[in-house]
């Protein structure tokens, strides 16, 4: 993740250097990359919202080929192909999100200029985490809550059970991943998952 890491952190030393917090640099950096990934993740949104309105479609094929799962996935495909919807699409945003994610990962970790850096609320090291509940990391449940949230506003498609337990199991995962993990990482988590809600509301309505 070098080639995504190391124009991450000119980035953060050039935002740093008109905020002078890393940590605020580092919400800046998450509005810009989400700008850029706006339309590709806003198509995504849009394509797993459409696939809610074909629910009474599912259930009929659900009645008729529930005891073959091979036609049934087939007619379900068919299904989404004529409508031009892509089931899985949701699972877009998550791909967009975590290289990104490692690569931030890897610059707080390695960057010196990083190293020691405080943020506000009584987080002194986005290189650690932070101490925020009686001395114990607070984010990373933040982040936990937001994902699972953001599964609810966009649930998987009926019929797709890899993709729900999938999707319903990250928040678990993330949570307890980043609970030893930099302060740093949590806020730009938190931060995107601000965002993308905020696109997910919009289609959610939009599509009613």
């Amino acid at each position: 993740f070098g080639a995504i890491s190391r124009p991450i952190l000119w980035v953060l030393v050039k935002v740093d250097s008109y905020t002078g917090n890393f940590g605020l640099a580092i919400m800046v950096l998450t509005l810009l990359l989400n700008a850029i990934t706006f339309p590709l993740t806003q198509r995504s949104y849009a394509s797993m919202q459409k696939v809610r309105q074909f629910k009474p479609q599912i259930d009929e094929l659900q009645k008729k080929y529930g005891s073959d799962r091979a036609t049934l996935g087939q007619k379900q495909m068919e299904l989404y192909q004529k409508n031009g919807v892509n089931p899985l699409a949701g699972c877009l945003p998550m791909f967009i999100t975590m290289p990104i994610w490692f690569a931030l990962y890897r610059t707080l970790a390695q960057a010196v200029e990083l190293y020691q850096q405080p943020f506000y609320f009584g987080i002194h090291d986005l290189t650690q985490p932070d101490a925020l509940l009686f001395g114990y990391p607070l984010l990373p449940f933040i982040v936990g809550a937001q994902m699972f949230f953001q599964t609810w506003l966009q649930p998987p498609p009926e019929g797709q059970p890899q993709t729900k337990y999938m999707m319903w199991l990250m928040p678990f995962v993330f949570t307890f991943m980043m609970l030893k993990m930099a302060s740093g990482l949590s806020i730009y988590m938190i931060v995107n998952a601000i965002t993308r809600m905020g696109q997910q509301l919009y289609i959610r309505r939009k599509y009613k």
